[in-house]
């Protein structure tokens, strides 16, 4: 009977976990992106925000959803915005705005050394006593070029839950 218990528990968990992502997609926050299905969201303690990791074997990804996320601000050169050099590493920015949501996507030249992330800022949150707006962050860096392209991919489809 105890053998037949514990199988019954282990497939117990295994059905719920798989319950939390059975269409591919990981939500933070507001927000739903299509990962793989070997990356693995795992929240972590924030003080004041949603702080997890999305992970597969190789990367990990931090991601950060509340007022204060990181918006990776730059400057804008010739209808691109480019992120401040930092230690020789260059960046590209490519703002959208899209159902009234601000998607912001930093792509390294050299993800090996720099970083790749994604700011994603609700248009209509904004909270005068915070002065700011509710959004999430995501990064990365160390990873391949091909890791990268993937990635990119993810972030440009990542959509709010209320439009799907």
């Amino acid at each position: 009977m105890k053998i037949s218990n514990l199988i019954i528990t282990l497939l117990l968990i295994l059905l719920i976990h798989s319950c939390n992502r059975s269409d591919g997609q990981i939500e933070i926050g507001q927000y739903s992106f299509g990962f793989p299905p070997e990356y693995e969201k795992i929240k972590k303690r924030g003080i004041d925000s949603d702080v997890a990791t999305i992970e597969n074997e190789t990367i990990q990804i931090v991601t950060d959803y509340g007022y204060y996320s990181n918006s990776f601000n730059g400057y804008e050169k010739e209808n691109e915005f480019l992120f401040l050099e930092e230690k020789g590493r260059h960046q590209i920015i490519q703002d959208t705005i899209f159902d009234h949501h601000l998607r912001r996507i930093l792509i390294a030249e050299e993800p090996e050394k720099g970083q790749t992330g994604i700011y994603l800022k609700d248009l209509n949150s904004y909270n005068k006593s915070l002065n700011s707006w509710k959004a999430l962050s995501m990064s990365v860096s160390g990873i391949s070029k091909s890791d990268q392209e993937i990635l990119i991919e993810i972030f440009r489809n990542g959509k709010p839950i209320n439009s799907m």
